[in-house]
């Protein structure tokens, strides 16, 4: 009988991995060892040159034996010096562990083969920590959606801010009383933190169900209260302002009423712009006007 161990060892295989692993293997060592893949390498080229021809060999010598019979050479597990056969399907056997071959880069002899890796401690250990790690991903969910409040939140008791609550409205500055009512000056701020919300605005006239407050560059310049709808006016201010002209003789809070703020102002001079108006003793006793700046005056 023909000794096929040499053609074994060229392609570093063994009867046991079929045909196909047996092409397989001859196709990397050919492709590895081809003399083409060393063109400029005189050394290296002869040495390709050899072991192609030993590979090929060895391969056709196996092919044609698998031709002819059906199957690959078998051969003596302790005729092979170097290379340890893995053992042969048991049919009684549960099951059937193929070795892992390490095959050297050169093509030369097949390393022993080694078993599988088996099952261990470690991988046991693995399992173990991925279902702890899951468990404890599980529960942090469960508390996040059953109490989404950071664990160092303080509670709505202790003065924190409760998301469930609404927003309460900020505190005004001043109270009403403090502020002494409306005046014929009033801001926009002034009115709001006195009178509250307007019922209706309309361009400068704000409306408190009847009555309405009016204003001018944004200051209050008159008002109509109704008895039913009662304004907060200041103790020493009218009932009612109507907008109108102001006259010799009318007071300041008038002058205010019906002109609005002056641009400046001292105790005896008004600035409107490039008009004026003089006082004495707080009330009016002339004017110049600038056909630039009208005054409200009566003609």
């Amino acid at each position: 009988m023909h000794d096929y161990r040499d053609c074994y060892a060229a392609l570093g295989v063994s009867p046991n991995d079929g045909w196909e692993a047996v092409r397989a293997q001859y196709k990397r060592l050919i492709s590895q060892w081809h003399p083409d893949r060393f063109p400029t390498e005189v050394d290296q080229r002869k040495i390709a040159e050899e072991r192609s021809k030993r590979i090929t060999a060895a391969y056709q010598k196996l092919d044609t034996y698998r031709r002819d019979h059906g199957a690959l050479p078998p051969i003596a597990p302790e005729a092979m010096p170097g290379v340890a056969q893995r053992p042969a399907w048991n049919a009684g056997t549960a099951s059937h562990r193929a070795g892992a071959r390490d095959r050297s880069e050169t093509g030369g002899q097949a390393k022993t083969v080694s078993e599988g890796p088996k099952r261990g401690p470690g991988r046991r250990h693995r399992v173990a920590f991925a279902l702890c790690a899951l468990i404890a991903a599980l529960y942090l969910a469960h508390q996040y959606l059953v109490n989404p409040r950071a664990p160092n939140d303080n509670q709505p008791g202790d003065g924190a801010h409760d998301p469930g609550m609404a927003p309460e409205a900020p505190a005004l500055a001043e109270s009403a009383g403090e502020r002494g009512g409306i005046t014929a000056g009033s801001t926009f701020g002034d009115v709001y933190a006195i009178q509250g919300i307007p019922t209706l605005t309309e361009g400068d006239t704000w409306h408190y169900g009847r009555s309405q407050v009016r204003f001018s560059r944004g200051q209050v310049v008159s008002w109509n209260e109704d008895p039913d709808y009662p304004l907060r006016i200041a103790r020493n201010q009218p009932a009612q302002i109507q907008g109108g002209n102001f006259r010799v003789g009318s007071t300041k809070d008038e002058v205010r009423a019906t002109q609005g703020t002056p641009v400046t102002e001292t105790a005896t001079v008004w600035d409107y712009g490039l008009s004026r108006v003089y006082f004495e003793h707080n009330r009016v006793v002339r004017w110049e006007e600038s056909p630039m700046q009208a005054l409200r005056v009566s003609r």
